[in-house]
């Protein structure tokens, strides 16, 4: 057995990531998945039981990376403002933007859907609770959140038929615009 054949679960669970941002969740085929690592279709069956095993290795860290990650690196920063700006900055990535959109348009399988609502429940929380720490009222940051993740629900899907952003100084341009529409000055001067 060469060394390429001893990769690691995490190796097949990021590789089943990457084809899930370029192709959706159809693209995550084993024997694909197997080429473009370079090793057998053995070495899946070595950490997988079956495909479903690996999408759901693939839903837990993309869950965790969109929810605890962000929200722990966003809760590191004491000024509400600027916790809710660095948030969404992070959030608007490339690959981030397709996951969420691959994730989204799978909603209705069965090891996709669940998560992808538990995931718009902890965002929209998160966000409400960054906006009631910016001193709003319950109700109106609970807008405010809604509005957030709606716009960036809605450019995963422009991006995703090419009607979106093109390059990272036009993304760099539609975040600052958002933030600039959508999260109120507080304490802070605007980034």
């Amino acid at each position: 057995m060469t060394r390429r054949d001893q990769i690691d679960k995490d190796a097949w669970t990021d590789a089943a990531l990457r084809v899930m941002a370029a192709e959706g969740l159809k693209g995550v085929v084993v024997e694909s998945l197997a080429r473009a690592l370079k090793v057998t279709k053995g070495s899946f069956y070595w950490h997988f039981t079956n495909r479903d095993a690996l999408l759901g290795a693939a839903v837990d860290r993309w869950e965790d990376r969109e929810t605890h990650v962000l929200e722990r690196a966003a809760e590191a920063i004491a000024n509400p403002r600027r916790r809710l700006v660095v948030l969404i900055e992070r959030a608007h990535s490339e690959q981030g933007l397709r996951l969420t959109r691959a994730f989204t348009a799978a909603a209705d399988h069965p090891l996709v859907g669940p998560a992808v609502r538990r995931v718009a429940k902890r965002r929209l929380s998160f966000l409400t609770q960054c906006f009631c720490a910016m001193g709003a009222e319950t109700s109106d940051a609970t807008h405010a959140a809604r509005m957030v993740y709606a716009a960036y629900l809605g450019l995963a899907e422009l991006n995703a038929i090419g009607a979106g952003v093109q390059t990272k100084a036009e993304m760099r341009a539609y975040v600052n615009r958002m933030i600039a529409w959508l999260v109120p000055y507080a304490d802070e001067a605007p980034p």
